[in-house]
């Protein structure tokens, strides 16, 4: 059995965890692993740890998004904020899953959007119906399921910023989709 650290009365500084760490340490052990390996580091907004795959941790993001809060009215939108319409709900009140998806178009740039119904929508960018990817042979890449369409918009959103911010994570998960797609046996 391991020796065991002085406690010292303080917790990890991973968002959320509320484990004893020792000594001068920040994080507990599993965390300080994680660090280790690259799957957390340290928010640039506070002195919280988050997921590596995201910009800043879940507290400083709720923050940034209700000072980023716009009114309907309100005519200059970003492309970051979360989409809401009102037009959704008589749909979504039976819809079971929702897509967030990733297209590549010709010009070598991602598009990131959300839906309940992803064959009408693939078919509609297609089209050309949809104004931002218009006239350029958008194709499938990537694509997952949730159960709601918050989570979908918020989804979309933090895909959004990884696009514009972080173009080798989109390229890192459209490449992990990829290989798990080479396991699937289409012949079961």
């Amino acid at each position: 059995m391991p020796p065991r650290a002085r406690k010292t009365g303080k917790t990890c500084a991973y968002q959320d965890c509320d484990q004893s760490i020792a000594g001068w340490f920040e994080l507990c052990q599993q965390h300080n692993a994680d660090k280790r390996a690259g799957l957390i580091d340290q928010c640039p907004d506070c002195p919280q740890y988050r997921d590596s795959r995201y910009p800043r941790c879940r507290d400083c993001n709720a923050k940034a998004q209700s000072t980023t809060q716009r009114s309907a009215s309100d005519k200059h939108r970003s492309k970051y904020d979360i989409e809401q319409n009102p037009a959704w709900d008589r749909g979504d009140a039976d819809a079971e899953e929702f897509f967030v998806y990733i297209l590549k178009l010709s010009d070598g740039k991602f598009y990131a959007g959300q839906t309940r119904e992803i064959r009408e929508r693939l078919d509609e960018h297609r089209d050309s119906k949809t104004k931002s990817t218009a006239g350029k042979d958008p194709k499938l890449v990537w694509f997952t399921t949730v159960n709601t369409r918050n989570e979908a918009t918020k989804m979309e959103a933090e895909i959004k910023k990884d696009i514009d911010r972080n173009d080798r994570q989109i390229r890192r998960m459209i490449i992990r989709f990829r290989d798990l797609l080479k396991e699937v046996d289409l012949t079961a």
